[in-house]
């Protein structure tokens, strides 16, 4: 069997008192690993745990086999992690070409990413390249979030909630890109409170609820089961 290429095991996080993280677990495997679950439930905190912005008191994660558990932020994204936050988080001064450009990291191989590749990906970033952050719409504002985090070549990308706060016709177009980073071989962890979206971009649901995983299996069949559907997720089929 493949080695994941991200193991979180037993994470625990406290914000003062408040217990957030709660002895998390999960496996990332290749391809688009989703990561669901209502508001408030710690899918953020994990994610910033996992990027070095909030530490675990107790657990341990793995990249490939090594240990990165509580390395500060630049370490983890020089590990290969590339990162899209909650929120986008785009620098309004800075024009789309220069976001992307200062943080560059050259690939070894020639199907990396590099700005000609992901312009083809985002055509509209390439028409707003002189534009400032500040001046770019929400969904504008997103594709250079994913880009700027590919600039690095990551050989993971984590992407927090890239469709909160964006028109359907914006969510369309990035559940097309995550299928098509797919196919370049990109594996992604995808965080989403939006069923629709993950339904669309991956087949397996991990449903964090209370700062734990309470559900690893077939999206379909979770939405099936409209009791375990209503009980873990406050949904329907």
């Amino acid at each position: 069997m493949t080695s994941p290429i991200l193991k979180v095991e037993n994470v625990h996080v406290y914000f003062g008192k408040s217990h957030i993280l709660q002895g998390a677990s999960l496996e990332v495997n290749e391809g688009m690993t989703a990561v669901v679950g209502r508001n408030g439930m710690g899918k953020t905190t994990l994610m910033n745990n996992l990027m070095g912005l909030v530490q675990s008191t107790e657990g341990k994660v793995t990249f490939f086999g090594e240990d990165i558990t509580n390395l500060k932020p630049y370490q983890i994204a020089r590990k290969g992690i590339g990162y899209v936050p909650q929120g986008r988080r785009v620098f309004p001064s800075l024009t789309v070409e220069e976001q992307l450009s200062f943080i560059y990291r050259k690939s070894g191989s020639p199907d990396g990413w590099d700005l000609e590749k992901v312009y083809d990906f985002f055509p509209r970033l390439k028409e707003r390249r002189k534009h400032g952050g500040n001046h770019l719409s929400g969904g504008e504002q997103q594709m250079l979030a994913i880009g700027r985090a590919l600039m690095l070549n990551p050989k993971l990308l984590i992407m927090d909630e890239p469709s909160e706060g964006l028109a359907p016709i914006i969510i369309e177009q990035l559940i097309e890109f995550c299928n098509r980073v797919k196919e370049t071989g990109l594996s992604i962890l995808l965080v989403e409170q939006s069923m629709y979206f993950a339904m669309n971009v991956s087949n397996i649901a991990h449903v964090m609820q209370n700062g734990t995983f309470v559900y690893d299996g077939d999206f379909k069949e979770l939405m099936a089961d409209e009791e375990k559907a209503q009980q873990i997720l406050g949904i329907g089929s």
